[in-house]
């Protein structure tokens, strides 16, 4: 018999692993596998991945990505498995099938069903594996279209010791926490394939409860509770934070430049923009022909889309023709341009429209008429041909937006897949969810009567908030009214939801996707370590420090790194690094005390009193690079003649460990 020491292992590998059973399952595809990461990347936390049972023995956390039948493993395999969770370790397994590991798992028998579309957890069960899961829409979390058609296979169990955490509306048995010797063993019914990947790939059967301008949590609310799971088995856990910073969210605002009127109106949103310091992203449809759809669009805009760019706005494609049968396109060829894509909307449907033309075309014109790099694709619409993300990887995006939050059930980035399909593999486009938006379900906004709409972007927002999960907001910038709606939405979110620009989120991301971090804990202090080179200081940590008294950070060279921390919810701590340009939103709402400055505008030097103890000074522009640094405190004089700075709009910054103050100054 084996014997593992899981108080051992979680001092010498204090991670997750991943055990890996597709080849032993003769599984034909990873979905299973990339479940079981996304639920780890997510959640934040440090994990490893192996398809060793032995290996896996050795971590103080097992999550079996994929299901356990009876022949996953051998009768002695089983007997291991037993003996590490009776001697101490911790177990997460969906959709246990074999009998052998019932006992280990407080259950007497399961039976399988295709009709069970929701499972309501019962949070008062077992509150520290709950933590972020309050709202209704959280714990309920939902598998299918309630008394629709057949959903995915889900098992129900009798129990047998075992407490249900969560049952099916039937009543029936959906997970389970046992106590087996001096470990544990969490069980969830459906495959975790079914509650995370099927939703990223739009497989799902109609499991969300409203598909735009609401709140639908349910794949974010199974890696909320793997994370609780391995916070409670591991003492003093850390995990990646989801938000830059120490902001509770982000709001990244969109404008999808898709008709004559939006083009006629656009600016007057750069305006209060660029007054407001708020920098967003404008995604351009690229028209350059007329059909039964509409006309010509981006023909004569040049000088309109160039002044978006010179107020330091992020220009990214909206497609070329916006046609609303998109999803329905072939893949194309690579090698078209715009005198050679010649597409059209006739009589009910497009001719000679292809995915990569429209990809492609709108890419290389905005590329060429204003010389920028096109990262970023929305479709119009939101329609989804099941080839897009590879044309987008082919022709060198990095982001998409052209699924509903609420449509995948989830408010997070993810590597989307090359085709939705579970026999495909995973791509390096990042899907960036859109989560509300002036396209209601029946109608766009009414000029006299938007005010509830208003409210409930406010009420939505909130609520990802409270998931710390960023917000992606489009609104079309075609009606004059909505610059009021927009201000209406700033001024009425909370502080602690700071403006983004969607490809610096998209950027964090893919960092934060890329750091991995070990820690050690000995005694009262924790050593954080990161084992790659990809952390920006925009990258907090949360850690659980009851008993704490030391924390130190090292990064991938082993030099410390100072970190700052603030209390956070549920005993935690937020660790950062105070090291960031002020939030245009902070500006906005004066909560920053300003400073004072003069003249203003200025030529070449200005003078700015700082106060005591605010001794980092940042000139900064309106794409929020930092032009200019310095130190002091007092009235100091800033002479930037040898530093050929543009005419334009910039802010002074002032900030130390006790906050941060700020104000515009005009350079001539």
């Amino acid at each position: 018999m084996i014997i593992v020491s899981a108080a051992l292992n979680a001092q010498t590998d204090r991670k997750l692993i991943i055990l890996d059973l597709s080849v032993r399952n003769g599984e034909t595809n990873q979905s299973r596998m990339w479940s079981a990461t996304r639920i780890a990347e997510v959640a934040g936390i440090s994990y490893n991945t192996t398809s060793s049972l032995n290996t896996a023995l050795n971590y103080p956390v097992i999550l079996m990505a994929t299901k356990v039948s009876s022949s996953t493993f051998t009768p002695a395999e089983f007997q291991q498995i037993k003996d590490y969770v009776f001697n101490g370790g911790t177990v997460i397994i969906s959709a246990l099938k074999a009998t052998e590991l019932f006992q280990m798992a407080g259950v007497s028998s399961q039976t399988s069903s295709n009709r069970n579309y929701r499972i309501n957890w019962d949070i008062a069960a077992e509150p520290d594996v709950f933590y972020m899961i309050n709202d209704s829409l959280e714990t309920t979390i939902s598998l299918g279209d309630l008394g629709g058609p057949a959903t995915f296979i889900s098992r129900h169990y009798q129990l047998d010791g075992g407490l249900a955490l969560g049952r099916y509306e039937s009543d029936s048995v959906a997970a389970v926490h046992n106590v087996y010797g001096s470990g544990n063993c969490y069980l969830i019914g459906t495959d975790f394939r079914d509650v995370i990947y099927r939703n990223m790939a739009d497989m799902d059967i109609n499991a969300n409860r409203t598909y735009s301008n609401g709140f639908e949590p349910t794949s974010d609310v199974i890696c909320f509770w793997v994370r609780n799971i391995v916070r409670k088995s591991i003492p003093n856990t850390i995990h990646k934070y989801t938000i830059p910073g120490k902001a509770k969210s982000i709001i990244m605002m969109t404008h999808d430049v898709d008709s004559n009127t939006a083009l006629d109106t656009m600016l007057q949103f750069s305006s209060y923009q660029k007054n407001h310091g708020i920098l967003v992203q404008y995604n351009i449809t690229t028209r350059y022909f007329s059909d039964d759809w509409f006309s010509d669009i981006y023909v004569g805009t040049y000088d309109a889309v160039e002044q978006l760019k010179t107020d330091g706005h992020t220009l990214a494609s909206h497609s070329v023709g916006h046609f609303p049968d998109f999803a329905d396109f072939p893949y194309g060829i690579s090698t078209v341009d715009s005198s050679t894509y010649k597409p059209g909307y006739f009589n009910g449907h497009t001719i000679n429209g292809t995915v990569l033309g429209e990809v492609v075309v709108s890419k290389n014109l905005l590329e060429t008429d204003h010389l920028v790099n096109i990262r970023s694709f929305r479709s119009g619409h939101l329609a989804y041909p099941d080839s897009l993300i590879m044309a987008l990887e082919a022709t060198g995006y990095a982001y998409n937006s052209s699924n509903a939050a609420n449509n995948v059930l989830t408010g997070f980035p993810y590597y989307a897949p090359k085709v939705r399909s579970f026999n495909t593999t995973m791509s390096s486009v990042i899907e960036l969810p859109l989560t509300i938006s002036d396209v209601l379900d029946v109608a766009f906004f009414n000029e006299n009567d938007y005010a509830d709409d208003i409210a409930n972007w406010i009420a939505v927002s909130e609520k990802y908030a409270d998931n710390n999960s960023p917000v992606i907001l489009l609104i079309h910038p075609n009606r004059r009214f909505k610059v009021t709606a927009m201000d209406d939405y700033y001024q009425g979110i909370s502080s602690g939801i700071k403006p983004y620009l969607f490809q610096d989120y998209g950027d964090y991301w893919a960092k934060r996707n890329g750091l991995e971090f070990h820690s050690t804990l000995a005694n009262d202090t924790l050593n954080v370590y990161f084992d790659t080179d990809s952390w920006v200081n925009e990258q907090s940590f949360v850690i659980d420090n009851k008993s704490l008294k030391a924390v130190h950070f090292y990064d991938f060279t082993n030099k410390e790194i100072v970190f700052k921390s603030v209390p956070w919810e549920f005993g935690q701590t937020l660790y950062y690094v105070f090291d960031r340009t002020v939030s245009t939103h902070e500006i906005n709402a004066n909560t920053l005390e300003q400073l004072t400055v003069y003249p203003n505008p200025f030529n070449q030097t200005f003078v700015v009193n700082v106060h005591a103890g605010q001794k980092d000074l940042k000139l900064i522009d309106l794409t929020g690079k930092i032009v200019w640094t310095g130190v002091g405190e007092g009235e100091i004089t800033i002479d930037l003649s040898s530093t050929a700075l543009k005419s334009g709009m910039y802010f002074i910054q002032a900030s130390d460990d006790s906050g941060i103050s700020v104000a515009k100054i005009i350079k001539k």
